[in-house]
């Protein structure tokens, strides 16, 4: 199903084709219990996305902060905007006010942070697209910001035009199986992206070609599960064995493969000023694994739920984690090198 809706500052639009009047001025009542997402900018400010199970249903809500410190705490928030299903994924677009969103209705949603003439801060959805028919599960952005790339369960691929929120690919099947994650290359003019499953393959991307995917690993008896590009030629990607390679893709080959966790991984993060991979998994851990060393650098055990989001703060260079006890944690790393 396709169906794009532009939302104005004064109406929210059903997907049923009924409109009703919205403030914005309501804040949800609370942060979910289930933090899904981090996302930092430029700037330092911290987008949450979180969910929670209310009867026999999902809902979710955002949250926008003028710093990642302040987080989670309700008060300490700039503003917030409750969602109708649980959250699955977000990023931000510029450097704070626009953002871009995917849920479990299958929906993608570009949303503005404006300033109110009475000072108040809302996030107002601007538009909505449909051309996925079940849940989100990754959603990447373009280094140029210009384009995001989705991913569903219904094993779908999209890229979007960010202005106009129309899905200008689509690949599908894009996978045998779950696909667990996409992420764009840093390369500011690329059209190259990769994708990850549970069908065990990962797939590089490059819509200007005839054939637009190649195989760039395959693997037997695990998925994989989450990839971070440590450069233009150089991906890691994590299994839910709990190991990490980082595959040259140029040569299809891992560079190097090493077990990480005894769990199966959920998200990795380069920090690429110091080539330091972010690491969670289904557990209470977070770790920070130094590809060159093939050391474990640093290991917090302060989560009491699942850890979902990581994030690098661009100044700080601190790794902020967040997970389903309704935590987000700092994470000073220090290496011999630091």
């Amino acid at each position: 199903m396709t169906l794009i809706m532009e939302v104005s500052a004064q109406d929210r639009i059903q997907e049923s084709g009924d409109s009703k009047p919205y403030n914005f001025s309501v804040v949800p009542f609370r942060i979910e219990q289930h933090l899904e997402f981090i996302d930092i900018s430029e700037d330092g400010y911290l987008l949450l996305g979180s969910s929670n199970l209310v009867l026999n249903y999902w809902n979710g809500s955002l949250w926008y902060f003028k710093d990642a410190d302040l987080a989670p705490e309700k008060e300490r928030s700039l503003t917030g905007h409750g969602c109708d299903y649980s959250i699955a994924c977000g990023k931000f677009l510029d450097s704070r006010e626009k953002v871009i969103v995917g849920d479990d209705s299958g929906a993608i949603t570009v949303y503005f942070i404006t300033t109110f003439e009475n000072d108040t801060i809302h996030v107002i959805p601007q538009m909505t697209s449909l051309h996925h028919d079940s849940s989100i599960t990754a959603l990447s952005v373009t280094s140029s910001k210009a384009q995001s790339v989705s991913a569903g369960n219904d094993l779908a691929i999209n890229i979007w035009d960010n202005e106009t929120l129309v899905s200008e690919f689509k690949y599908m099947p894009a996978h045998t199986r779950t696909i667990t994650c996409v992420m764009t290359s840093p390369e500011e003019s690329s059209s190259v992206f990769a994708s990850s499953s549970l069908d065990g393959s990962a797939l590089l991307w490059d819509r200007r070609m005839n054939k637009a995917a190649c195989s760039i690993k395959q693997t037997q008896n695990y998925g994989l599960t989450a990839l971070s590009w440590k450069n233009s030629n150089e991906i890691a990607i994590g299994s839910q064995a709990g190991n990490v390679a980082v595959t040259d893709i140029r040569a299809k080959k891992d560079i190097i493969a090493e077990p990480v966790m005894d769990c199966s991984i959920h998200n990795i993060i380069f920090d690429n000023n110091r080539g330091l991979l972010g690491v969670c998994g289904d557990s209470t851990s977070v770790k920070v694994w130094d590809p060159e060393s093939k050391n474990v650098v640093y290991t917090d055990e302060r989560h009491t739920g699942l850890v979902r989001g990581l994030a690098w703060h661009p100044k700080s260079q601190k790794l902020y984690s967040c997970g389903f006890d309704k935590q987000i944690f700092s994470h000073q790393v220090t290496t011999l090198e630091s």
